[in-house]
């Protein structure tokens, strides 16, 4: 959006008291004063420019980044006036602008396809009409022909999978008395990884807006409550356990389980409130 130009020699004026020199400086000298034609205040001319007038928190809150630091240039300007009138209208035309962007995109991206389309309809074309007619296929060619096997494919997690069977089996048969400590590990780091899996999701909840921020000190709450819960059953089933068995020191599968599971999810939550705390302005750190 257009700001008022600075010369202002041909502008109507009238001679007063710059209510932004009052303010900032301290300057209570009559001079020429413009006025301007959003707000409809009077301003000399150093002040007679309208600028964004919000708060460095609420552009903080600002998700795109690049979005972010165009505003944050323009809140940073030393002269100036703060107008809320320019600044709704400034907002007005940048979505105006994203939004004109966004349907240039899309028109560039259906045009694309169109072309892409139009090509392998020609390529199809041209291979119809350059191919020679289907060959017919005699007994001694048939008996040439030879019938292979389909290969399959391994990926990542298959061959881990298999591994890890392999291995369950080797122990089955030749450790039978270690079976269960196997079981146990595998179960830890099973568990671990799952944690592990939870604080990658975590760490990619967005945080833009005060419903967000509410949502994520709830979700914190409600994270180390079951984390505290199952860590409770896990503790439960081990003292359990070795009344019984006579031995608490050996811990069934169940109780690894909860119990590292307990223990990620309280972390989990800590971590989410850390988070809560950070946006909404509780931790400050000095950039």
């Amino acid at each position: 959006m257009e700001k008022p130009k600075r010369k202002t020699e041909t502008r109507p004026y009238k001679i007063g008291v710059c209510v932004e020199c009052k303010v900032r400086d301290g300057d209570s000298s009559k001079k020429k004063l413009y006025q301007c034609p959003y707000c409809g205040k009077w301003f000399c001319e150093k002040h007679i420019e309208p600028r964004i007038a919000t708060t460095r928190g609420a552009i903080e809150q600002i998700s795109d980044p690049v979005l972010r630091d165009k505003v944050l240039e323009e809140w940073r300007k030393p002269d100036g006036h703060p107008d809320t009138v320019w600044t709704k209208k400034y907002f007005e035309d940048l979505k105006k602008q994203e939004e004109e962007q966004r349907q240039k995109f899309w028109e560039a991206v259906e045009d694309l396809n169109e072309m892409k389309k139009e090509k392998e309809f020609e390529k199809l074309k041209k291979v119809a009409e350059t191919s020679s007619p289907p060959r017919v296929v005699t007994e001694t060619v048939k008996r040439n022909i030879k019938f292979s096997v389909p290969r399959v494919k391994l990926t990542k997690p298959m061959v881990i999978l298999i591994s890890l069977l392999v291995l369950f089996g080797l122990f089955y048969f030749f450790f039978q008395e270690h079976l269960l400590t196997l079981i146990n590990s595998l179960v830890a780091i099973g568990t671990t990884y799952l944690v592990y899996k939870l604080f990658v999701k975590a760490s990619k909840i967005r945080v833009d807006s005060d419903l967000r921020l509410f949502g994520l000190r709830l979700l914190s709450f409600v994270v180390i409550g079951i984390g505290g819960f199952l860590l409770w059953i896990a503790l439960t089933t081990t003292v359990l356990a070795g009344v019984y068995t006579g031995n608490i020191g050996n811990a069934s599968t169940v109780s690894i389980f909860f119990g590292i599971l307990g223990f990620g999810l309280i972390l989990l939550g800590a971590y989410l409130m850390f988070r809560f705390m950070f946006h909404s302005g509780i931790i400050v750190y000095v950039r």
